[in-house]
C-alpha cells in the first residue's frame, strides 16, 4: 500500500477536547478491526466514531443503517474513511491508519481528532493519519 505525506502524522499529545466517543461492534476479541468507519451525529448533538470490520460492511451506509438499528434513533453522517493495518502482511503490526474518505459522506471536518480518539482507544497502537 502506498500512504500520502498525510498518513504519515502520527498522534502527539493529548486527545482534541471535542467530545468524540467510540462505538466498537462487538467483535469476538475485542481488539481493532481493519474496516471502514464513519463518524456521525446524534439528535442530542453527540458524535460518534462507528467502525465496522470490512465482512460487514461493503459500504460506509451499511455502518450508518446498523447503527441507527442499534441506537433506535436517525443518526447524521459527517463523514468516514477506512481503519486498517498500515503493514497488513503482519499479524501482530501495532501500526495502525486511520485515512482516506467515505465516497457518500466525504472524510471528516477533523481527522486529527478522530485518530486521537482511535489512539486513546487503543494505546498499544501507534495510529497514522
Amino acid at each position: 500500500m502506498e500512504y500520502s505525506e498525510e498518513s504519515e502524522r502520527k498522534i502527539d499529545g493529548p486527545a482534541p477536547e471535542a467530545p468524540l466517543h467510540f462505538y466498537h461492534f462487538l467483535e469476538e476479541d475485542r481488539g481493532p478491526v481493519d474496516g471502514k468507519y464513519v463518524i456521525v451525529r446524534k439528535k442530542d448533538g453527540e458524535e460518534l466514531f462507528a467502525t465496522l470490520p470490512r465482512r460487514r460492511a461493503e459500504l460506509h451506509t451499511d455502518i450508518i443503517d446498523i447503527l441507527e438499528s442499534e441506537l433506535g434513533e436517525k443518526v447524521t453522517c459527517i463523514g468516514g474513511g477506512y481503519f486498517e493495518k498500515t503493514d497488513p502482511a503482519r499479524d501482530a503490526d501495532k501500526e495502525w491508519a486511520v485515512q482516506g474518505k467515505s465516497s457518500d459522506f466525504g472524510v471528516e471536518p477533523d481527522r486529527k481528532r478522530t485518530a486521537a480518539l482511535v489512539q486513546a482507544q487503543f494505546p498499544e497502537l501507534t495510529i497514522r493519519f
